[in-house]
């Protein structure tokens, strides 16, 4: 979801909304520095990681500990955000795997590399923000 936040902001205003680098991997684009920026959450008391079962299988879920401040975010970025937020929160990890596998920027990455966030500009209908909104 957050590739898809990232993507679409890019899209529709040519600005980046985190600024995250994202790689492409099998089951869809992951942010570069994940795992060193979820260990700084930690630390500072403002995420959990814990483990719970779902369906029969191990799931590793972040709780936050602290309440967003979302005036720190511009009436647009929180725009965008919403909107992928209504778009996928009902979808299981699986179906936004599979959403992405069908997005240009993903689909013209070689495995491996960082996704190159110009390539919104050769999204397909079905991907793109503009036409979503």
């Amino acid at each position: 979801m957050l590739y898809f936040a990232d993507f679409d902001y890019y899209e529709r205003y040519q600005e980046y909304l985190t600024g995250m680098r994202y790689r492409k991997l099998a089951f869809g684009p992951v942010p570069l520095f994940i795992e060193s920026f979820l260990q700084y959450l930690m630390e500072r008391k403002d995420l959990q990681r814990i483990k719970c079962r779902y369906q029969g299988y191990v799931q590793t879920r972040y709780l936050p500990l602290q309440s967003p401040d979302r005036s720190l975010l511009s009436a647009r970025e929180l725009g965008v955000i919403d909107d992928v937020i209504r778009r996928f929160s009902d979808l299981s990890a699986a179906a936004i795997s599979a959403i992405s596998h069908n997005d240009q920027p993903w689909i013209l990455s070689a495995n491996g590399t960082e996704i190159d966030y110009k390539l919104v500009r050769l999204r397909q209908s079905q991907n793109s923000f503009e036409r979503k909104s």
